[in-house]
């Protein structure tokens, strides 16, 4: 076994995952507009698309769920945790980047249908930096929509890891320390909002900043997301360069 097998396995799986999410989000919305328009014909309005966010939190799952069962099995069997690590990295940045296509298609072709269902969906990236229908405009809504998705594997992956390396005690700290942590940034979001105006120096104006920043061009953002795919990218390999081959554990 070597690169190829481990990456064509995992993309396959992947496949299926990605193909049964996409049909479910498309059912999903489609049952949201008809039972908007069945209750009330003369709807309009615009509504927030939830393809680019729900498609992204799919593949944090994937990058948690396969790295530690593709390196098992590749340690295994004689290949080495680069080779393993790389092709289960490959296989879910290919995946990736076919759910960044079909949700670049999903959201261009609402963006047609709008007339004839009176409603509009819209994506995150059209709500900050503005709708494009062009091939230009669809070709940078790709590139967003994979580095979004792809940056969320290498997240997954690192959260799945360390909680490999861990002992029990470790994990549970890591545990509550992300709860504390997600509770402390959604304060710190909330304040930020009800202080925009006053939050001129400090750390929060240093973050209004930097939110202003990645609103101002679409470029900024892909910067930024490509640092966490490579940040993550590489404590994912820190992690795996002494992992034991154990049973799965939580």
């Amino acid at each position: 076994m070597n690169f190829r097998p481990i990456f064509r396995n995992r993309f396959k799986d992947d496949m299926k995952g990605v193909a049964l999410f996409m049909a479910l989000l498309l059912l999903c919305n489609a049952f949201i507009v008809s039972l908007l328009l069945v209750v009330s014909a003369q709807v309009q309005g615009q509504a927030f698309s939830n393809f680019s966010v729900a498609m992204s939190c799919f593949t944090l799952a994937i990058g948690a769920a396969t790295v530690r069962e593709d390196l098992r099995l590749g340690i295994q069997n004689g290949v080495s945790r680069g080779t393993s690590l790389t092709a289960c990295f490959a296989a879910n940045a290919a995946a990736a980047l076919v759910a960044a296509l079909g949700v670049t298609l999903v959201e261009w072709a609402c963006i047609y249908l709008r007339g004839a269902v009176r409603i509009g969906f819209y994506s995150i990236f059209a709500l900050v930096y503005g709708e494009d229908a062009s091939v230009p405009g669809q070709l940078r809504s790709l590139l967003l929509n994979f580095l979004w998705c792809g940056s969320m594997v290498f997240v997954g992956s690192f959260l799945s890891l360390i909680y490999w390396r861990l002992s029990k005690f470790w994990r549970w700290v890591v545990s509550l320390g992300m709860g504390a942590a997600a509770l402390l940034l959604l304060n710190a979001a909330i304040i930020l909002l009800l202080n925009a105006s006053k939050a001129s120096a400090g750390f929060l104006g240093w973050l209004l900043s930097f939110i202003r920043w990645l609103g101002e061009a679409p470029l900024n953002l892909v910067v930024f997301l490509a640092g966490i795919s490579i940040a993550f990218a590489f404590f994912d390999w820190l992690l795996t360069r002494r992992a034991p081959i154990t049973g799965a554990t939580a």
